[in-house]
Parts: C-alpha cells; sequence; structure tokens
C-alpha cells in the first residue's frame, strides 16, 4: 500500500503544481517569483518522495527512526501530500470570484500607496549594509560564521551571552525584500547592471549570516528569472551563455549551501580541511529537501500521540521585534523565543522525531510539515488552499498591473511576508512583523515629507 500511494500522491502533487506554473507562465510574468518560493517544496514533497519509493534515491542514514524501510513512512503522510494538492488545486482554480475581486482591490490599495520603487530599493540596500556592519562588530566575524548553521535551527548557545545582539541580523536579511523592487527596474530598463551588483552583495551578506540558500537565489536567480521574464533579452549565445551559468550556480547553491559557510569558517578559524558531505548522501542532490517528506511523517506521528501541536517559540515570535536583552532587562525574558528551551522549540521537537535521539535543532517543519502537527489530512488540505489562494491573487495582480509595474512593489512585498511567515520559523516570523512595522514607518514618513515640500 506504501509503495503504491508513494508513487500517486507525489504525482497527483507535481501535476498540480505543473498545472499552476503552466497557467501562470502563460498570462502573467509572476511565474519567476512562484518558482522561486515554490522550488524548496516541489523537490522535497514531489520529486523526493517520487524517487524514494521508485528506488532511485534512499533515506538518508542521519534518519535513523526509519532505518531505511518505507514502510516505517505513515500512510496518512503520502495522502497528506495529496490532501494538501488538492487543497493547492482547489485554492487556485475554483476561488476565481473570490481571487478577483481581491486583486483588484489590492492593486487600489497598491496605487493610493504608491511606493517609488528605486528610492524603496536603496533605502533597503543601506540598511541592510548598516545592519551586517554592526552584527559583524557586535559578535565578531569568526562568531557570526561559526554560529551561522546552528543559530538558523534555533540554537544559541555559541553565542555566550551575547543573543541580545541577534536582532541585527534581521537588518542584514531586511534588503532581501529589495526584490520586490526588480519587476519595475527590468521593465523600464532602471540601473539595471548597477542594481544586480548590489543586490548580489546583499544576498551574500544575508547568506553568510543565515546560511539561508534563499538569500542567494532571491538576490541572483529570481532577478535573473525576472529579467528573462520580461523579455529583456532574446535568445542570443549570450543569453544561453548567462542560463547556463545560472542553472550551475543553482545545482552548486543545492548540493552546498548549507555546508559551505561552516566549511569555510572551519577551515579558516580550526584549521579543518573543507569537505562537503553531499557526496555521500543516500539521496544525492535531493537530500538537502529530504527532511519535508520526514518532517510530514513526524508531525502525523506527533499528532497521533499529543494531538494538535504548536511549538512555543512560534507563538513567541511575536515578540521577537524585541531584542532578547531588553525583554530581560524588563523580566520578560519568558517571551523571548531565543531564550525558550530546547525542548520548546519546534526544530529541535521535529529534528528528535526525525532522528530518533537528541541532536541538534537543525530541522524545522516548515509548512507543509506544521500542517501535519496541527491536522493531518484535513491541514494539508486548508494550508494548501489558502498558500495557493494567495498565488491567485498575486497572479491576478500582475496581469492587472502589466505595464505599471511601479505598483507591484506593494503586492509582492505583502506575498514575500505572508511566504516568510509560512515557514513558521520563529526568526522569519519576527523578521516579518519588524518590515511590515518598517515598511509602514517608512510610508508614513515619506508622506510627512510630501506634505512638507508641497506646503513650503
Amino acid at each position: 500500500m506504501n509503495y503504491f500511494l508513494g508513487i500517486i500522491c507525489p504525482i497527483f502533487y507535481l501535476l498540480v503544481m505543473g498545472g499552476v506554473f503552466l497557467r501562470i507562465f502563460r498570462r502573467s510574468n509572476f511565474w519567476p517569483v512562484f518558482l522561486s518560493i515554490e522550488y524548496f517544496y516541489v523537490l522535497g514533497i514531489g520529486i523526493f518522495p517520487l524517487f524514494l519509493f521508485l528506488g532511485i534515491v534512499k533515506i538518508p542514514q542521519q534518519y535513523e527512526f526509519y532505518r531505511n524501510d518505507l514502510e516505517n513512512i505513515s500512510s496518512i503522510s503520502l495522502l497528506h501530500i495529496a490532501a494538501y494538492a488538492f487543497g493547492a488545486f482547489v485554492g487556485f482554480f475554483f476561488l476565481k470570484r473570490f481571487s478577483s475581486a481581491a486583486a483588484k482591490s489590492f492593486v487600489e490599495k497598491s496605487k493610493r500607496i504608491n511606493i517609488n520603487p528605486l528610492g524603496f530599493f536603496y533605502f533597503l540596500l543601506i540598511f541592510s549594509v548598516l545592519g551586517a556592519s554592526f552584527y559583524f562588530s557586535a559578535v565578531g566575524f569568526e562568531r557570526a560564521l561559526t554560529s551561522a548553521s546552528a543559530s538558523r535551527g534555533g540554537d544559541f548557545s555559541e553565542f555566550d551571552g551575547l543573543e541580545g545582539f541577534l536582532f541585527l541580523k534581521r537588518f542584514t536579511i531586511i534588503g532581501l525584500y529589495g526584490i520586490a523592487a526588480f519587476p519595475f527596474i527590468v521593465a523600464k530598463k532602471k540601473n539595471l547592471k548597477s542594481s544586480f551588483f548590489l543586490f548580489f552583495v546583499i544576498g551574500v551578506l544575508a547568506y553568510l549570516t543565515t546560511v539561508s540558500r534563499f538569500a542567494l537565489f532571491e538576490t541572483f536567480v529570481t532577478p535573473l528569472l525576472i529579467y528573462f521574464a520580461y523579455g529583456r533579452s532574446k535568445t542570443s549565445l549570450k543569453s544561453w551563455v548567462i542560463i547556463s551559468l545560472l542553472f550551475a550556480f543553482s545545482f552548486l547553491v543545492f548540493l552546498f549551501g548549507k555546508e559551505f559557510v561552516a566549511a569555510v569558517s572551519g577551515f579558516l578559524y580550526s584549521g579543518t580541511r573543507i569537505e562537503f558531505s553531499t557526496a555521500s548522501q543516500e539521496a544525492g542532490v535531493l537530500d538537502p529537501f529530504s527532511h519535508l517528506l520526514f518532517s510530514i511523517d513526524a508531525g502525523v506521528n506527533n499528532f497521533f500521540t499529543t494531538g494538535p501541536f504548536l511549538a512555543n517559540d512560534v507563538l513567541l515570535s511575536i515578540f521577537g521585534i524585541f531584542p532578547s536583552g531588553i525583554l530581560s532587562s524588563f523580566g520578560l525574558e519568558s517571551l523571548s523565543y531565543q531564550l525558550v528551551s530546547d525542548g520548546l522549540r519546534f526544530s529541535c521537537i521535529n529534528t528528535r522525531n526525525l532522528v530518533g535521539r537528541e541532536a541538534d535543532c537543525i530541522i524545522p517543519p516548515y509548512y507543509t510539515g506544521v500542517s501535519a502537527y496541527l491536522f493531518p489530512l484535513v491541514g494539508g488540505f486548508f494550508f494548501g488552499a489558502m498558500r495557493f489562494f494567495l498565488y491567485s491573487v498575486m497572479h491576478r495582480v500582475w496581469i492587472l498591473l502589466r505595464g505599471d509595474e511601479a505598483y507591484l512593489v506593494v503586492p509582492y512585498l505583502a506575498l514575500l511576508v505572508l511566504q516568510q511567515m509560512m515557514l513558521f520559523i520563529p526568526s522569519t516570523i519576527s523578521l516579518s512583523i519588524f518590515f511590515v512595522l518598517m515598511l509602514y514607518s517608512y510610508i508614513v514618513i515619506g508622506r510627512f515629507f510630501h506634505r512638507v515640500r508641497w506646503s513650503l
């Protein structure tokens, strides 16, 4: 039974994703944005489980609970993938009236807000560079590199009392939201070369502090995809060379993105050899994405053991806009997700459910896994429907604003904020809330100076 479901459910999911992508690709330039976000899930709960049950790849050794036995993967977990795909199908294709109305409303609000794309882009870049500079100065460049991987998973033990400076990382990552200006930059040919270069620099800084492959993709791959989507490059030899380099870079990020910072920092500060474990991984290129399937299974098992579950650090992430040092100074350290014990961290609980022993807190369950922790099958359907209804709205926004790309900044930013919150990682949730407050302040201050200028 598991073998049948392990093939049918991922195929159904991949067919739905293919249908959604083709609909977007044919009608709007939203497809690079959709692809840059969803590739992670397509590889993790689509391609990997399909290859696993076809015998092309094996279960990675770190998941000791499964011991390379596919029967240890619950049938409900595989059906959860199908339920998520069905929800996605309904949310994208069968709620057209609601998504159309929401898109029109969104466009009207975006035009009223009217953020200058280039001005906002450079503001974020400056903000990001200053944030990186302060962060490296506060914790030290060596500690920043060597602790980047652990802190991403929620383990802050290596900071040795410097946890209060972790909030500075968010200033660096804020620069990634500058991608929202690229549809305008590319469509209107505004400062193309300098924008590409500066944005990639920001991506490198964000990557060094967070070890997030998303940072590199968002600052290198996604802008180039947007560039091709808007037809600014013809299929010349130069274009094919750029496309080839793009895919080569993407492949290297897939393989070594999680390990590179740790390997280089170990070589620089500990004298260890630069080695990557990818070559020996059973799932090969797909190994970095394999945890998505097993996180769903961990969520299903946890649900039938303890009931619906959402970890404390996720619930406390709304207070993450305040540095932990400030909360501690007021005796409110219990509200800081950074100071929550390992037993109450989602990444720790999920990791231990996967590996079957005490381990570093490095595997958060992400969106699809959280849906299983909350409610198998039903949660998958509703989470899929909500996510892809949002994509349907954004797809229609891109159509309505064709030729008026300056107004795409607000919808694109809204999508990025919601997508980051859907990761259910406390640091990204608090960052998203912080960014929304910063964006609101930017808009209010901008309007104030605009009124002053006209009154003078």
